[in-house]
């Protein structure tokens, strides 16, 4: 009888401990405030299948007119309704959407761009060219306050050719002309005269696009989109596919703060959401959701000011540059979180061609350089005699005392050039709205050393902001850097001729830029989605479109 207790007792144990591995418990994935669940582990997944709904999260929106919000999560689902003449791919080129094609002029001043047959909008009208014609004269008029406005500021104007053909005459050469053209497209009949500026006019509250999601309603609570089965593009590329989009819908929930997303994605009211990057840690071995992450639009740099006299000295820049250690920085302090980086361009675009960082760490390489270029060291501190002057590499470093990440990486960067006999001392200032753009007194009124900086960068690489010689009255140059060779360049990839020229530019730029080194990129932020697991299909979010693909997403049954 004992015998046949025991036997019970251990066949009731071993069942246990099957329940408790069958149900994913993992100690290592537990962190505080996160809680696993393991409802969809074995689901089967038979491939893309029609139907379900996406629970998605906004905050309250402030119009439902994409060219007039303010608001990134109402542009975000305002992208499902609208289209764009043109959309960026991951790797920053344009692909026709409502634009078919485009050809430009011989003196590169007038573009005509040719429109798609057979679009129509969501109220079955045809999509035409006074469509395109209504929503330039819209976010060219002064009045209108639109985040699109310096798309077209070099427009001249803009004409209807036919109903399928529109023209654009620039004032100045733009190489990049239709990648500007992504911004959504609106009905001109939607809008009676004038009332596009009425945020309670029909059209500004009962959207109505060309995209693959029609709008439904609209309460306090969420906003229904629907399928659009009469969507131009939905016939899928793979024939034993289902026609475009998978889900049969899309039910925007309305929240009061962006922190409520997390917490409404945990309770499985909304299947996907985005963390910021220091969450990474806590999301990216979950297996009880998906986790992707992208590289984000966040660039991290320092900048050096070249009017100081040994920073004006090239080979002490390119020194810094091989002393510190970016990689190093990121997997001390930020492991997953950044990419690095070199200029504020990412290196997957396709001007890059696939180049690989320069400046691989080598402290031993550039204390050599140092030392061959006539510098000495004294005491650890590296000097040089120039024309009677003693020059001392022994400087500051300002940095935000609000960010602490900054801090901590402005310590390393300390430690790392130490080691090559330059002194660095941090100099916490206070972050300041009237020094906009560049927020830091030392750097705005010129008295720094080193600063280190962050920006977001634009859905195009125009980094004239940073390096053009005119850009040093405007303050946003915070180096001073000026170079006729990196302007001519600069010149040629925003104004020349377009095309694979471009590369050539971009290309000749870079190396202009990396062998001048007036900033020293250090890498870019990382952001990251998370979906529910039910949530599949070619999920791929980008800098430029965090739901791109959100056509080919499909839902599973449960």
């Amino acid at each position: 009888m004992r015998r046949k207790s025991k036997l019970i007792v251990l066949v009731f144990i071993m069942n246990m401990l099957l329940a408790a591995c069958s149900l994913g418990i993992n100690d290592k994935n537990k962190d505080a405030g996160n809680t696993q669940s393991t409802d969809y582990y074995d689901i089967m997944d038979k491939g893309p299948s029609e139907g379900g709904i996406l629970n998605v999260f906004s905050t309250n929106p402030d119009i439902l007119n994409p060219l007039l919000t303010k608001n990134i999560y109402v542009q975000d689902f305002c992208g499902f309704i609208f289209e764009g003449l043109v959309k960026l791919e991951k790797d920053q080129s344009p692909t026709g959407v409502l634009a078919e094609k485009w050809s430009v002029s011989e003196d590169g001043l007038v573009w005509t761009i040719n429109l798609r047959d057979n679009i129509k909008w969501h109220d079955g009208s045809a999509f035409t060219a006074e469509d395109v014609d209504f929503t330039f004269k819209l976010i060219m008029d002064a009045a209108f306050d639109t985040v699109y406005k310096k798309n077209l500021e070099n427009v001249q104007s803009c004409a209807v050719v036919n109903s399928k053909t529109f023209s654009i005459t620039l004032k100045n050469k733009d190489s990049f002309i239709i990648e500007k053209l992504s911004f959504p497209i609106l009905q001109k009949k939607s809008f009676a005269e004038g009332s596009v500026f009425d945020k309670a006019s029909t059209g500004n509250i009962n959207p109505i696009g060309t995209g693959p999601f029609k709008f439904i309603s609209s309460t306090a609570q969420n906003i229904k989109l629907e399928k659009n089965k009469e969507w131009w593009n939905s016939r899928n590329s793979i024939s034993n596919l289902p026609d475009l989009p998978y889900l049969d819908g899309i039910n925007v929930k309305i929240y009061y703060t962006a922190n409520d997303s997390i917490k409404a994605f945990k309770e499985k009211a909304i299947d996907v959401t985005f963390i910021e990057r220091q969450d990474i840690a806590k999301y990216n071995t979950r297996t009880d959701i998906t986790y992707k992450k992208y590289e984000g639009r966040s660039y991290e740099y320092i900048a050096f000011n070249l009017s100081k006299a040994a920073l004006s000295d090239k080979v002490v820049r390119q020194a810094i540059a091989y002393a510190i250690d970016k990689n190093a920085i990121i997997k001390e302090l930020m492991p997953g979180e950044a990419t690095a980086a070199e200029i504020p361009v990412f290196r997957d675009s396709w001007l890059y061609g696939g180049n690989t960082l320069s400046y691989t760490p080598d402290s031993q390489k550039a204390k050599t350089l140092l030392l061959q270029n006539g510098w000495k060291e004294n005491d650890g501190v590296m000097y040089k005699v120039v024309s009677g002057n003693t020059l001392s590499l022994d400087f500051k470093l300002a940095v935000n005392e609000e960010n602490d990440t900054r801090l901590k990486v402005a310590e390393i960067i300390a430690k790392q050039l130490k080691d090559i006999g330059i002194k660095v001392t941090i100099e916490k200032e206070k972050w300041d709205d009237k020094y906009a753009p560049v927020n830091l007194k030392s750097v705005a009124t010129r008295k720094f050393d080193m600063a280190l900086m962050g920006c977001r960068i634009s859905t195009l690489p125009d980094i004239s902001f940073a390096y053009a010689s005119w850009e040093v009255p405007t303050g946003r140059n915070t180096a001073g850097y000026k170079s006729p060779e990196a302007d001519n360049l600069l010149k040629q990839l925003m104004n020349g001729p377009g095309g694979e020229d471009r590369k050539i530019a971009f290309n000749g730029l870079r190396s202009r830029l990396l062998d001048d080194i007036p900033y020293m990129g250090l890498y870019f932020y990382n952001s990251a989605a998370i979906y529910n697991k039910r949530v599949r299909g070619d999920i791929a979010p980008t800098g430029w479109n965090r739901y791109n693909n959100i056509v080919k997403w499909y839902k599973l049954p449960g």
